[in-house]
């Protein structure tokens, strides 16, 4: 558990206006799914902020002992959602408890997910506890309030792909309130639930943007022409980062009046000749031998390439040949890497009205 701090006198008088128009409404009855979201204080906003799950762990915060490990935080065939749950007395306009309101029960999810909690909000020792976990959909935890506030963060990896009979839904569950939110809302969400006049729940889920996009490798040939070795052709499979080829590779390079050299091809099926993606970009020597007429052993390509179908562009950069090869030598190794662009997902940004932006 942990208090929040009494704010200014003068904020705090805006808040007392505030939560006596809040509380003119009904409450949640305790246990229902008859929840109603309400305008969240300032102080709310700026805890809910502090303790949401991040790229990062925020400090303060204490570690539970994760004896199961979650997918791959770059396994794309994953979404990840980061979700916080606070409860308790949030926010400076609670009416002042004279008993502990108990808060233990249990998260869980119908979806096929593995949810991963990071840490705990100020449980303490003896009285709040998070469960060990029998199962990776769930999370079980003991937590008492008494002017003051627990909470869990997570993040929820859902499988893609998967097909339901029935919506796939988060559900938080303690005797207080009972929550359930369709994952789809877990994209960008923040909600202010008042239980009674001393307790409420605060919740923050979004998608976490994913660093790591669809990239790979390709390997094959960079071929000169016999007569003009600034001028030629190449030609390379194409892999996903599972090392499964996808493509072929190929186009051709030459080098202008002006020294610059440039490549234009396209990416084809790996099964089919379907021409799916276009790339072009340049290349350069990068040999240092310093004899004359050498220096062109080795060089280095770097482009862009363009889906087809329109899912996007990407990067793509390579290395062809090997310092101080023969100078005749016409049939150099190629290899390089490709990275799909994703473009992040904005993060909206949570207000003192409870709005987002």
């Amino acid at each position: 558990m942990k208090t929040l701090h009494l704010v200014t006198l003068a904020v705090l008088a805006g808040l007392l206006i505030l939560g006596c128009s809040d509380s003119a409404d009904n409450p949640v009855e305790p246990g229902s799914n008859a929840v109603e979201q309400k305008q969240a204080p300032r102080e709310v906003v700026e805890l809910v902020k502090q303790y949401s799950t991040g790229e990062t762990l925020p400090p303060d915060v204490s570690l539970t002992n994760r004896s199961e490990f979650p997918p791959d935080p770059s396994d794309t065939s994953y979404d990840v959602y980061a979700v916080t749950f606070i409860w308790g007395t949030i926010h400076n306009s609670a009416l002042h408890s004279t008993a502990p309101t108990d808060w233990t029960g249990e998260i869980s999810t119908n979806a096929a997910a593995f949810l991963d909690p990071i840490y705990t909000i100020d449980f303490e020792p003896g009285e709040d506890t998070l469960y060990p976990r029998n199962a990776p959909v769930g999370a079980n935890w003991q937590s008492f309030t008494l002017n003051d506030f627990d909470g869990l963060s997570f993040l929820l990896y859902h499988e893609r792909g998967v097909v339901y009979i029935a919506p796939p839904k988060l559900l938080f569950d303690t005797q207080p309130i009972r929550l359930e939110l369709s994952l789809h809302e877990l994209e960008d969400f923040f909600a202010f639930y008042m239980v009674d006049g001393s307790n409420a729940l605060a919740v923050r889920a979004r998608l976490i943007p994913r660093s790591d996009c669809r990239k790979g490798l390709f390997a094959g040939e960079w071929v000169k022409d016999s007569t003009d070795r600034r001028q030629g052709h190449f030609s390379a499979v194409w892999f996903e980062s599972n090392f499964q080829p996808s493509g072929y590779l190929s186009g051709t390079f030459w080098m202008n009046d002006d020294g610059r050299g440039g490549f234009a091809g396209s990416l084809s099926g790996y099964v089919t000749d379907e021409v799916i993606a276009t790339v072009s970009g340049t290349w350069f020597f990068d040999d240092p031998s310093m004899c004359p007429a050498c220096g062109e052993g080795r060089g280095r390509l770097e482009g862009e390439f363009t889906m087809l179908d329109g899912s996007g562009t990407g990067s793509m950069e390579g290395v062809f040949g090997a310092i101080g090869i023969d100078m005749f030598e016409t049939d150099l190794a190629l290899t390089g890497q490709w990275r799909l662009n994703c473009p992040e997902k904005e993060v909206k940004e949570i207000t003192a009205e409870g709005q987002q932006l």
